[in-house]
């Protein structure tokens, strides 16, 4: 679950973590954190809170703050020509208008997480333009403070990533792959690779899962890119895993998809 449920919820909020790991058929949630001012860790995806920049403004003043829904025009826009899934994002838009959050804490994100330890709680660290290797020590801080249980970290700054892995190698390690560091998955030397949906191919994918490091695609949340994926990862497609903001409206797709893939014989 994408943000937590940020289709249904505020995204990066409470509500949004707590209604990802609620559903039975979402395996875990991915938040984004950030380091503010005064070094405590905030969920957000965003640099800014509202107009405040979360690396120049401390935590109290930051928690004062009320999230909403950040209107998405281009995503209403292509919604009206989406026949299999417009409707939906259309809906739930119109929900997430009416709906308000307050910013939390990482520590009060594992403190969900606690009560749902069987889930995984995928962190992606948002690096500023101060020291990384803080940040990472802060972040490694609060787990152990906390719990270590199904905990992912993941980044799209492999180097830091890598001098993380280096001195914390108890953690799993996930590079967010994009056009500008896609050739790393080549090194094989993190636990996991979470490739945009632009970049997946067959070849590459496979050889990843065969040398049993985890895969996950990016971002899918419509029925058009998830077919698109399908059609790509072949037998593959039961050996990833697909971060959506719409895990109800994924499970229905591939639970269709499922029914209508003519099983094949096999020879005894």
């Amino acid at each position: 679950a994408h943000r937590g449920f940020s289709s249904t919820e505020i995204e990066n909020s409470k509500e949004a973590i707590e209604t990802g790991f609620k559903q039975n058929y979402v395996d875990g949630v991915e938040i984004d954190i950030r380091l503010t001012q005064d070094e405590e860790i905030i969920l957000s995806h965003d640099e800014y809170i509202n107009n405040k920049q979360i690396s120049t403004t401390p935590l109290e003043e930051l928690q004062n703050e009320t999230l909403s829904f950040n209107s998405n025009l281009s995503l209403y826009l292509g919604s009206l020509l989406d026949t299999k899934s417009g409707n939906l994002i259309r809906e739930r838009i119109r929900l997430l208008k009416s709906k308000k959050a307050k910013p939390i804490t990482l520590k009060e994100a594992l403190d969900i997480h606690n009560n749902y330890d069987d889930k995984i709680l995928i962190i992606e660290i948002k690096y500023d333009d101060r020291d990384k290797n803080t940040f990472n020590d802060i972040i490694y801080s609060t787990l152990n403070s906390h719990h270590k249980n199904n905990i992912i970290i993941q980044s799209s700054d492999y180097n830091a990533l890598i001098e993380m892995k280096n001195k914390y190698p108890d953690l799993e390690y996930h590079l967010v792959t994009n056009e500008n560091n896609y050739d790393k998955i080549n090194n094989q030397d993190l636990d996991g690779y979470v490739i945009r949906k632009n970049l997946i191919n067959y070849d590459d994918i496979k050889k990843l899962i065969d040398d049993n490091k985890k895969v996950s695609v990016w971002t899918i949340n419509n029925y058009q890119e998830y077919q698109n994926t399908r059609s790509i990862l072949k037998e593959l497609n039961e050996q990833v895993y697909y971060i959506t903001d719409y895990p109800d409206a994924l499970r229905t797709w591939h639970n269709i998809n499922e029914k209508n893939t003519p099983k094949q014989k096999v020879k005894r």
